[in-house]
């Protein structure tokens, strides 16, 4: 089952949730400091923006069906 197949089987509450956990996270770790985050990498973070768009498209997707 690939990662979109798993997001869509996921209700829309539950990837919302998700994906506001995310961004409270980077939130969390932008607050915490003062200039740049060094913590992560470009890499990292295309790679959790994308998972952030994944589960926000599955869970828009879940909506209009509803």
């Amino acid at each position: 089952m690939s990662a979109k197949q798993k997001h869509f089987a996921k209700d829309s509450h539950t990837l919302v949730y998700e994906a506001r956990q995310m961004v409270g996270g980077l939130s969390a770790m932008a607050g915490a400091g003062e200039g740049t985050v060094e913590t992560l990498t470009a890499e990292q973070l295309f790679f959790l923006f994308q998972t952030l768009g994944e589960k926000l498209d599955a869970s828009l997707v879940s909506l209009e069906v509803h």
